[in-house]
């Protein structure tokens, strides 16, 4: 297996390492500095999602960390939506749910 990590510059490759036929296999891992992430809360969330095929249960969490921390952060559902995600949909993966 070949490991190709990248810089934080290099997204865009990274991403375009991941198209279908590129590699055999597709994994991507993003490591991120915890410290910085926090300190600049509510800014580094641009929405909250839960996969399409989600179970009841996800979709319910999901849906309770949206209101909470909209409500924590003084926010309106659309700074900071609510989505789901089907990896399956490559023009428009994500769907308003609270927006």
């Amino acid at each position: 297996m070949e490991y190709c990590p990248h810089r934080p510059w290099d997204l865009k490759i990274a991403l375009e390492n991941q198209v279908p036929g590129h590699h055999e296999y597709c994994y991507n891992e993003v490591v991120i500095d915890a410290n910085v992430y926090n300190a600049s809360l509510p800014k580094s969330l641009d929405a909250i999602f839960y996969p399409k095929a989600a179970a009841a249960d996800e979709i319910a969490r999901a849906t309770e960390a949206h209101t909470k921390v909209t409500a924590f952060y003084g926010l309106s559902a659309s700074a900071l939506p609510l989505l789901s995600l089907d990896v399956y949909a490559k023009e428009t993966p994500f769907e308003c749910v609270v927006c």
